[in-house]
């Protein structure tokens, strides 16, 4: 079965802006909300830049639905409760609504651990792993350890929304997000569920995400960001007649890990190539290919000579990154999002790319309506 979906609603959070249409403007403007890292000292990782939403550390949350979701489950919430209403998905049987993510790497506040680390010192000896686990991990709140996990905050959402159809979680860079859209989809193409929520969430920019892009060895400089975007996928029936935003019309994923890191020449190929063919497009038809890479450094080669290989070398290459930052697992909802705000304006059909630095890689075809 072919796939061909309906957007019907888009949401963004982002710290460039909230809204699809003046986020597209302004990237396209050369706006961009990368600045200098607020709220710790990031001067031991090179000082970069980041495009961050939340500036100031954390406080300890009184609110158990807070420390739950955390921040980055509070993008989940934000996003996908306004594309849920935009989407008019109250209308449907709640089984028949399904949830899709694609959640980045949550990382715990340094506060939720400094009692336990306090109570685990010995006179002397400073913290002693004997000492934490006879009792100073009683220290730390029985709900920190669901906060570190993107199905919780999923899973809150879904009661909220009280979307009980098929679902899915997926973890935690780009290649995942886009996974996790391009599932949504399929399950409203093959009729599994009757309209889908599809999102993507950024984790939030701490000294744990600057040093796992270290241990990620990624060559050339990564500019995270923070936020996400949620999408609503359906298809028109004669019951529902639903007004499309844009079309998603082809997908592809493919595995292949470069010595440079992220995905080879080979995977991009093969992940391009596959949802081009099931769009039915030539590589001419596109208009405007929305990059996974960064713009610099060795690790972005395999994938502009596949857009090259591929005969796409023409389109016009958007690269939000550039403004939005690296959102992660949120960066392919983002684009998708963009994309839906573009199409009608500045072309008629997009490409979206997203990789994952162990070489995973995807690609969505969306189109005007």
């Amino acid at each position: 079965m072919g796939l061909r979906v309906a957007v019907t609603a888009a949401a963004l959070r982002s710290a460039l802006a909230d809204e699809p249409r003046e986020a597209w403007q302004r990237l396209i403007a050369g706006e961009s909300a990368l600045a200098p890292i607020e709220g710790f000292d990031a001067s031991g990782f090179g000082a970069p830049q980041a495009a961050q939403i939340w500036k100031e550390p954390d406080g300890p949350e009184d609110d158990p639905a807070l420390r739950i979701l955390g921040p980055h489950g509070r993008i989940l919430d934000a996003v996908a409760r306004a594309a849920h209403a935009a989407g008019g998905l109250d209308a449907l049987p709640r089984e028949r609504v399904g949830l899709f993510a694609g959640m980045g790497m949550v990382d715990a506040p340094v506060h939720d651990l400094a009692a336990a680390a306090l109570a685990a010192r010995q006179p002397g000896a400073g913290l002693t792993l004997d000492a934490f686990f006879d009792g100073g991990y009683r220290a730390i709140h029985p709900l920190w350890p669901l906060s570190m996990l993107g199905n919780v905050a999923v899973g809150q959402v879904s009661i909220d929304l009280d979307v009980r159809g098929d679902n899915l979680v997926l973890a935690s860079d780009a290649d995942a997000g886009l996974r996790a859209l391009l599932e949504g989809a399929r399950s409203v193409a093959r009729g599994d569920c009757g309209a889908a929520l599809a999102a993507g969430v950024s984790g939030r920019v701490t000294p744990q995400a600057l040093a796992r892009l270290a241990l990620q060895e990624r060559l050339g400089p990564v500019e995270l960001g923070e936020g996400g975007a949620a999408l609503t996928f359906e298809r028109p029936t004669p019951e529902r007649d639903v007004r499309a935003r844009a079309w998603l019309t082809g997908g592809g994923t493919a595995y292949g890990r470069s010595l440079e890191g992220g995905p080879d020449f080979d995977a991009w190929r093969r992940a391009i190539g596959a949802a081009l063919a099931e769009a039915g497009l030539e590589p001419s038809a596109i208009d405007l290919v929305f990059c996974h890479a960064e713009g610099h450094g060795p690790a972005d080669r395999e994938e502009r000579d596949a857009l090259e290989a591929l005969g796409l070398d023409g389109a016009r290459a958007i690269r939000s990154k550039e403004a939005l930052g690296h959102l992660g697992a949120g960066a392919p909802a983002a684009d998708l999002a963009l994309a839906v705000a573009a199409l009608g304006e500045d072309g008629a059909r997009a490409l979206i790319l997203a990789g994952g630095p162990l070489g995973g890689a995807g690609a969505l075809v969306v189109e005007a309506a």
